[in-house]
């Protein structure tokens, strides 16, 4: 949710903050935390750029995989 409100709010760290969660949640099998990348996803697609589109295409994709 933290890395959300950053994307959201166009914070200059907000692209990294969102990596370190995505990355994160690989280590968790928990789908329910996976599904939670849902809204950093559109966040991401929000923002202009390739890298934020790479990581919200990672982001859907962790979302959708079960551990």
């Amino acid at each position: 949710m933290l890395a959300t409100i950053h994307v959201r709010a166009g914070e200059p760290r907000g692209l990294q903050v969102a990596h370190h969660a995505v990355t994160a949640v690989t280590r968790i099998s928990s789908m329910h935390a996976r599904q939670r990348l849902e809204p950093l996803a559109a966040a991401l697609d929000s923002r202009p750029g390739n890298d934020y589109r790479e990581l919200a295409r990672m982001a859907r994709q962790m979302a959708s995989t079960r551990a």
